[in-house]
């Protein structure tokens, strides 16, 4: 799985990918894709992440298809959560000042934040506690003249 959290403007992300037992496959895995002008922030399966993609831009899933991914996804100066459930598309807007971690680690990075760490320290303490977050941890600023987060 992964780590991904949101504070400030500021996503962070870790860069381990483990295969479903929990195994460590890499620690170099890159988490964010961009497609068409839209950035996605992945964590979940990845072998998922594709058909995520797709249904973001329109292309059918079966809804009996269990996706196991989801994102954060900066469009058109806006940031949200995004996943597929039943074959539908799910897209919510972000808040600017709310706190957001997903993914393995996302509880653990939730709590750090809460207590003052910023997106990146949460990752970072996700990573020591989380067998499913490490790597490097890499970081995405959102500028609030180019970014509006509702």
């Amino acid at each position: 799985m992964t780590t991904i959290a949101y504070k400030d403007g500021i996503i962070a992300r870790d860069s381990r990918s483990t295969d479903p037992v929990g195994y460590i496959i890499s620690d170099r895995e890159e988490k964010m894709f961009e497609r068409d002008g839209v950035v996605f922030f992945c964590y979940g399966r990845a072998t998922d992440i594709e058909i995520l993609l797709n249904a973001y831009f329109g292309e059918a899933v079966d809804p009996n298809m269990e996706v196991d991914v989801s994102a954060f996804v900066v469009e058109g100066g806006v940031l949200y959560t995004v996943g597929v459930d039943c074959g539908l598309v799910f897209k919510n807007k972000c808040m600017k000042d709310e706190l957001y971690a997903f993914g393995s680690g996302g509880d653990i990075a939730i709590g750090a934040m809460e207590m003052g760490a910023s997106a990146e320290q949460a990752v970072e303490v996700a990573k020591r506690r989380d067998s499913k977050t490490g790597g490097e941890i890499k970081t995405f600023t959102l500028y609030e003249e180019i970014i509006q987060i509702v």
